[in-house]
């Protein structure tokens, strides 16, 4: 575990007091260690507050900061986020549970995914983890199913005319189906709905997916029982999505994956054998060594030691990564520093040879924008491939441009 005074000189004192508040939470640390550091060092709480939510941490870190010596008005500040953060996973759990219901009724079965039910297995509650969408795993054949039912039910879905227009086609180049809907000025919900882990274009094995069809557990996630996603094969999914996905670039995905520990608030220790067994089926030797070691390093908990060699320069890397201001902005999957951190996440030379094969693809793959742009015959589909390349260069895309155009429709 890193020390303090280690942290201050890389990090600043601030990170310092989140990344310690994280270790009273994991029981790593005491809480009198925290108030003796605060006593200590001169706090920046508004810069701390920042970093809580930017990190996605708010509702970890607050109850433990809480009393510990802070400005009356920074005291009342995280008291109110946090009520609200509170009340949000409320509403988000309640809305999962309608919509499986109300799918259920027409003969579809759908299985919550992170959010929610991933907090509720492995914090052992809805409260202490943010949750911003509502994930759902579906069987593509339900799609057509699903897109008028939740319109009716008020949700305005992304994507409708692309997957009119490709079809069957819409499942090889996309991994979701996501759907808003805004209920009133304090409450909207984001819903996707996904059949696999992560994108054709980051090359994980197709075997990954299966850990999607672990589906024979119950969860009690906050009125009733659910069907819901073995503990383990969730938490693979999460290790897929938050290693060669996100590249443990916040505190929040490396937290996740440290509630492996057996200090974990669930008190359930982990079947490591599964978990082992499919981190080498799916490539994910050294995303999970990476995971051990950042959850030691900052949290000192203690997982597992699969004996991946990691270099001293790696982790160097994912650390300042993790706990330096955010370096990937923009479109995603054009940044460096992104590349290069998915990159060196792979196992070995040929997994690495063929994320590089999916990246150039990619470039030729046509997205929601040009569909939009431009309509052509299914017949001259095959020239979206040499226009693609072309647009990304003179109009990238926009996710939160899209947005803004899907609620002005």
């Amino acid at each position: 575990m890193i020390a303090a005074d280690i942290l201050i000189e890389n990090y600043g004192v601030d990170i310092a007091l989140v990344v310690i508040a994280c270790r009273v939470h994991f029981k790593t640390a005491g809480k009198e260690e925290l108030l003796v550091f605060i006593q200590q060092h001169d706090i920046n709480w508004n810069h701390v507050l920042i970093i809580c939510r930017k990190h996605s941490i708010r509702p970890l870190v607050y109850p433990v900061i809480a009393g510990a010596g802070m400005p009356k008005e920074i005291e009342g500040q995280i008291q109110i986020e946090f009520m609200r953060i509170t009340h949000r996973n409320i509403l988000q759990a309640q809305e999962t549970e309608r919509i499986i219901t109300l799918l259920g009724q027409n003969g579809i079965t759908v299985i919550p995914y992170k959010g929610t039910a991933f907090s509720r297995q492995w914090y052992g509650n809805i409260n202490s983890r943010e949750c911003s969408d509502i994930d759902f795993i579906i069987q593509p054949a339900d799609l057509k199913k699903i897109i008028p039912l939740m319109q009716k039910d008020g949700y305005i879905p992304e994507a409708s005319m692309e997957f009119d227009y490709l079809g069957n086609k819409f499942f090889k180049y996309y991994k979701e189906f996501n759907f808003n809907k805004k209920v009133d000025l304090q409450t909207s919900f984001h819903v996707e709905f996904q059949w696999s882990i992560a994108e054709d274009q980051l090359r994980v094995r197709k075997v990954s997916n299966q850990l999607l069809n672990h589906s024979e557990s119950k969860l009690f996630l906050v009125n009733r029982d659910i069907r819901a996603l073995n503990r383990e094969a969730h938490y693979m999914a999460i290790l897929v999505h938050h290693s060669v996905k996100d590249v443990f670039r916040s505190l929040k995905l490396v937290i996740d994956l440290s509630q492996a520990s057996c200090r974990s608030q669930t008190k359930e220790v982990p079947e490591w054998e599964f978990i082992l067994q499919q981190a080498k089926q799916i490539g994910l030797d050294k995303a999970l060594a990476m995971s051990s070691f950042l959850g030691s390093a900052l949290f000192g908990v203690l997982l597992y030691d699969n004996g991946y060699p990691l270099h001293p320069k790696d982790k160097k890397q994912f650390l300042d990564q993790c706990l330096t201001k955010n370096i990937l902005k923009g479109n995603e999957i054009l940044s460096r520093k992104l590349f290069k951190s998915r990159l060196l996440l792979r196992d070995n030379r040929m997994e690495k040879l063929k994320f590089i094969h999916g990246f150039i693809v990619y470039r030729f793959i046509p997205t929601v924008v040009d569909f939009r742009i431009m309509r052509l015959p299914h017949g001259l589909f095959f020239l979206y491939h040499f226009w693609k390349p072309f647009r990304s260069l003179i109009r990238p895309t926009n996710p939160e441009e899209e947005k803004k155009r899907l609620f002005q429709n």
